[in-house]
């Protein structure tokens, strides 16, 4: 199971953010993706997988302590650009975990202004 966590826009190239994660991944406006499509937008996202996870939301509270305080000055710059996010959630298909999510991470959630998305693969 793992988290995409991902920002897209047309006029931030999310350097500042690749610097504060340096393992995240940049897609820029006009990328050929494997479909062979270019991609319309920039996009920033953060890949964070664990295995043996019976709960989503603890699967949440682990990418939460992964970003460590940097999830303040992700929140202000997603604010600042007046951008969303979508934190989608990928279950592999032996995966079974709750879908339950605590109050506490539905702020965190929010405080990225992201939305929910699962996939199940």
């Amino acid at each position: 199971m793992y988290i995409d966590f991902t920002i897209c826009s047309n006029e931030n190239d999310f350097k500042e953010l690749k610097n504060l994660f340096p393992t995240s991944k940049i897609l820029n406006k006009g990328d050929l993706l494997k479909s062979g499509k270019k991609i319309p937008y920039n996009e920033f996202s953060i890949i964070f997988e664990q295995k043996k996870i019976n709960y989503v939301d603890d699967l949440i509270k682990l990418f939460k302590e992964y970003i460590g305080d940097k999830y303040l000055i992700l929140s202000e710059y997603i604010k600042n650009n007046k951008l969303n996010s979508s934190f989608c959630i990928v279950l592999k298909e032996l995966e079974h975990p709750a879908l339950s999510i605590e109050h506490e991470n539905l702020l965190f959630l929010s405080m990225l202004n992201a939305r929910i998305d699962f996939d199940f693969i």
